[in-house]
């Protein structure tokens, strides 16, 4: 379904809708899209499912299948408020799958504190319309988590703290709009973790704590917009870690003290735009970080006190722009800056380095190379 409208309108009649599984439905919600001029852009059928009917499958301990339905208003915690249960308890249920549905609410989606007991959860080409949404604190069983292809209108969307299963995360193509996105100490586990061609709009971004485990991530070619990207203390394993031509927007980009483990790490052709670039503290135990021809923007860019005693840091035909960088005090075995583009000052009092390569490259201001407060340990320059 299209995921750019102004408005949209929900119209349910009594006519038995029929979803390409064979489920089948009492009534059907007619789905029209607006654009800004109020002419209708598209219309779809849909499935009608009432939330008392969904209520009363979990409490007979069903899996829910919301695929080509229309809910409106699914809170879980109307339901622990309706039977009586803690805030704060979790909900068990089999599984849940809402491929190609439709949620819309005057108040949150709200998935929170939900356990899955048997499957998983797919949300594939799910559109989350109004109303703020939050999976928090939300288990998402032992199966694969599919939000791909899924739009999210939503000026919140809550992913902290939850627990994914081993057999992956796919956010791939997903959409969201302008808001928060916010996935603090969510645990992905070791399944692959894709946000493949993500559009993160304008908004906040966080990933603080999060934990990726040993999986491959990937985030190529996802754009964030205006916001703050912040990844600060998350860790990853020993999967590849791909930030490959991802457009981060403008704002201020956080991967202070992540721990980036055994993973071999891209950040190749990524384009950061205007606000402080920090990995500060960052640690790599082996392996290698590249950013060959990066766009790094307009902002400080700081990889001080950065661990990375046993990774090659490459950096290649990258265009540092008029930004000043620093690596002061930092650890690595091969720091490379070969055929890039340095127009401001760089601080290269490192503390320990096997191989510091400058070739080829251009530095048209102050290049410093020597401390005062420690010693230095280059062995090649």
């Amino acid at each position: 379904m299209v995921s750019d409208y102004y408005s949209f309108k929900v119209n349910i009649v009594d006519k038995i809708f029929y979803t390409e599984e064979g489920n089948q439905f009492p009534k059907t919600a007619i789905i029209t899209l607006f654009d800004k001029n109020n002419k209708i852009i598209t219309s779809k059928d849909y499935g009608y499912l009432d939330t008392i009917d969904v209520y009363n499958h979990i409490d007979k301990n069903e899996q829910l299948n919301f695929d080509y339905c229309y809910i409106k208003n699914f809170s879980i915690t109307t339901y622990r408020r309706l039977r009586l249960i803690d805030k704060k308890e979790y909900v068990s249920i089999k599984g849940i799958s809402a491929k190609h549905a439709f949620f819309d609410s005057n108040f949150n989606i709200d998935f929170s504190f939900i356990k899955i007991t048997e499957g998983g959860m797919n949300f594939s080409n799910t559109h989350f319309a109004e109303g703020d949404l939050n999976f928090a604190n939300t288990h998402f069983g032992k199966e694969k988590t599919d939000f791909s292809y899924s739009v999210f209108r939503n000026d919140k969307a809550d992913f902290s703290n939850t627990i994914f299963g081993n057999n992956g995360v796919n956010f791939k193509n997903a959409i969201f709009h302008k808001g928060t996105k916010d996935f603090q100490y969510a645990v992905f586990g070791n399944g692959d973790v894709i946000f493949t061609n993500t559009e993160f709009a304008d908004g906040d971004v966080s990933f603080i704590n999060a934990n990726f485990n040993e999986g491959n991530v990937s985030f190529k070619i996802a754009r964030f917009g205006e916001g703050n990207v912040i990844f600060h203390f998350a860790k990853f394993g020993t999967g590849q870690i791909s930030f490959e031509r991802t457009e981060f927007g403008n704002g201020k980009i956080d991967f202070r003290t992540v721990e980036f483990n055994k993973g071999k790490v891209n950040f190749n052709r990524a384009n950061f735009g205007e606000g402080e670039l920090n990995f500060e503290a960052s640690s790599s135990s082996q392996g290698k970080i590249t950013f060959k021809r990066t766009n790094f923007g307009k902002g400080s860019i700081n990889f001080e006190i950065v661990e990375c005693e046993n990774t090659d840091v490459i950096f290649e035909k990258a265009n540092f722009g008029h930004n000043d960088v620093s690596f002061y005090n930092s650890k690595f075995k091969i720091l490379s800056l070969k055929s890039c583009h340095l127009d401001s000052y760089l601080d290269l009092r490192v503390n320990k380095c096997d191989n510091l390569n400058l070739a080829d490259t251009i530095a048209r201001d102050i290049i410093d190379l020597k401390p005062y407060d420690f010693k230095i340990y280059i062995n090649t320059l």
